[in-house]
């Protein structure tokens, strides 16, 4: 098989390394967002180095395959919850900005003011690797997606944040915001997940 896929993602996941690293190495990352950006990436290049030290060396490129359609699928459905969020501000004149955590976390892992230019790189290039790494923990466990699998995977990572947060789940119960990007939105963002993810499988199966 081929080593293509193989390579793309050891690439990715050796540039998010070294991101992580030199972002605890400056001291200014906080260590749960560190963490958020090195586990998958240090989990898959060990599993990449046991793998191919043991010459399975076709379970790799099907691994790393099936670990990128999840990464796009993930970008996509990202992508289209972005748009969600502008859509429903305009048509329901909700007064919030659909992109204010973005800075934020650009501030927090950077120490930054939330408006330079690198504040915003970084808290933009976390969102969508947030997006990026759930389509991939997806594919993980449900390789061919499907509709009702995303949504119930969007359900469970819902679930898992209020049970984190429980505060903002009560402080929003009121909240029209809440209620159309945590729940509605949520769950678009897994319908597309599951149904981008499904047709990749789809073509991935076709072409083979």
């Amino acid at each position: 098989m081929t080593r293509a896929p193989t390579l793309a993602l050891a690439a990715l996941f050796a540039l998010l390394l070294g991101l992580g690293l030199a972002g605890i190495g400056l001291g200014r990352m906080p260590l749960d967002y560190a963490v958020s950006i090195l586990a998958l990436p240090l989990g898959g290049l060990a599993a990449a180095l046991v793998l191919t030290l043991r010459r399975q060396t076709d379970l790799l490129a099907r691994w790393s395959g099936r670990l990128l359609a999840g990464l796009a699928a993930g970008l996509a459905a990202t992508l289209a919850y972005n748009l969600y969020r502008v859509a429903v501000r305009s048509l329901f004149d909700l007064p919030f900005d659909p992109f204010r955590v973005q800075p934020v976390f650009g501030q927090i892992m950077t120490g930054m003011p939330s408006t330079h230019a690198i504040a915003l790189a970084a808290g933009w290039g976390y969102h969508l690797w947030i997006g990026a790494m759930l389509g991939m923990v997806f594919a993980a466990l449900r390789p061919s997606g499907g509709l009702v699998a995303g949504l119930l995977f969007a359900a469970l990572v819902q679930l898992g944040r209020w049970a984190m947060y429980p505060s903002v789940f009560r402080a929003g119960l009121s909240d029209q915001e809440f209620f159309a990007n945590g729940v509605i939105g949520m769950l678009f963002w897994g319908a597309v997940l599951g149904a981008t993810l499904h047709q990749l499988a789809r073509t991935t199966r076709t072409a083979g």
